[in-house]
């Protein structure tokens, strides 16, 4: 498969990540070329987990809220 700028930018990397990976793609640099991808994929996934942190807080906080309105 070859990536496209478009591809890449869909997937969330940044102009300077997207510049790197396609000039690794062609270059041929296979093994790379995955590092990097799978650095920015737990990248997401980080951030997705700090997310769901402060969601399961706020959830915390409305349902104590709620609970002292009902006292």
């Amino acid at each position: 498969m070859v990536f496209t700028e478009e591809n890449l930018a869909d997937a969330g990397c940044e102009p300077q990540l997207i510049e790197k990976l396609l000039l690794v793609q062609s270059e041929g640099q296979r093994y790379e070329l995955t590092t990097m991808l799978k650095e920015h994929r737990r990248s997401l996934l980080d951030s997705i987990h700090g997310c769901q942190k402060e969601l399961d807080i706020l959830d915390y906080l409305m349902f104590q809220y709620e609970q002292e309105q009902k006292a």
